[in-house]
């Protein structure tokens, strides 16, 4: 299974989410890789610093680019999973989403960041399955249904 995280917009939890879908993986006993597509390369210094630290991450993080995606996309998978942190623009970002077989789209409330990740859904829809993943919510809150508005 190939799950790319995808944003267009950046800081909305796309690595932190790669890193601890993958560390569920691995700690069920399902072999996963991290493929660090994301110009930042904050995967791969997460992963870095992790094992710095002594405490190393129990999945690999590899470096992806055009090439690498290619090849996870048209050969048999080498491992159960793969997790793709996503650039957030370009054809990387294309590429990405055309070998995924889901994407899952971290975004916060906000209106900049749910506009980035619904322009970045209905990209995503059009090769594959797509999903949001609402981050940085507070529990038990939500919009006041004194002021939804409802069709009747």
């Amino acid at each position: 299974m190939r799950v790319a995280l995808a944003n267009a917009k950046g800081g909305v939890a796309k690595t932190t989410s790669c890193i601890y879908l993958a560390a569920v993986l691995a700690r069920r006993g399902i072999e996963v890789a991290v493929y660090d597509a994301d110009p930042q390369s904050s995967a791969s210094l997460w992963a870095a610093a992790a094992e710095q630290a002594g405490d190393p991450l129990p999945f690999d993080v590899l470096p992806a680019n055009m090439a690498t995606l290619a090849h996870l996309g048209g050969a048999p998978a080498t491992k159960e999973w793969s997790i793709i942190d996503a650039p957030p623009q370009g054809p990387l970002l294309d590429k990405t989403l055309a070998v995924a077989d889901f994407v899952i789209l971290p975004t916060s409330d906000s209106p900049m960041d749910l506009q980035q990740a619904w322009d970045t859904l209905d990209r995503a829809r059009h090769a594959t399955r797509a999903a949001l993943l609402p981050v940085r919510v507070e529990a038990n809150t939500g919009p006041d249904p004194r002021k939804v508005d409802t069709v009747g």
